[in-house]
């Protein structure tokens, strides 16, 4: 049986399987910069207090999915992030979902769903009931859909960018939604 499980203080071991995803996704990639860059934002945002790591464990105890996101006015800081989003906004009272990734040949769509539900719960304890994050143009409205079913009926497609990331060029829409539990 699949496990979650939140991941409250900085471990080698969780970067390194967080990598290991990564790079299995992005392989084509001939960018060492761009592995390196995920390297060190990757092991900031786990070692930041105020992030967000939520792990996807198989039967075995292996990772085989992770979420991670951090406050946006501290995702606003990062260059990688702005490089790719000049318009990237500073605010404090949104929770940015910056990766969901599964494992090439172990994902389902489930595992998706549960680690962003899980993230934005998570947030929601903190205080947060606004998150934000980018999605692929080609799937952005079936997502935004999954999302308004399971997460909150408030989500919306604020607009497309198209971000250079190593001279990877690929519409994102960005996608804004407010939690269910925001006006209790």
């Amino acid at each position: 049986m699949r496990k979650l499980e939140v991941v409250s203080s900085y471990d080698e071991k969780i970067l390194n399987s967080i990598m290991e995803i990564y790079e299995g996704l992005y392989h084509g990639t001939e960018h060492q910069e761009v592995l390196e860059e995920s390297r060190d934002f990757n092991k900031n945002v786990l070692a930041d207090p105020d992030s967000i790591v939520i792990v996807l464990r198989n039967d075995n105890g292996s990772i085989i999915g992770y979420a991670l996101g951090l406050p946006q006015s501290k995702a606003s800081k990062y260059p990688c992030i702005i490089r790719f989003d000049p318009e990237f906004e500073n605010d404090a009272s949104t929770f940015y979902v910056d990766t969901v990734e599964v494992k090439k040949g172990s994902a389902r769509i489930t595992d998706f769903l549960v680690l962003i539900t899980r993230l934005v719960d998570e947030a929601e304890k903190r205080g947060y009931f606004k998150f934000s994050m980018y999605v692929r143009a080609e799937i952005s409205e079936r997502m935004a859909d999954i999302i308004r079913k399971k997460i909150s009926d408030k989500v919306r497609i604020i607009r497309t960018v198209k971000g250079d990331w190593y001279g990877i060029i690929e519409p994102y829409d960005l996608i804004t939604g407010t939690s269910i539990n925001a006006n209790q």
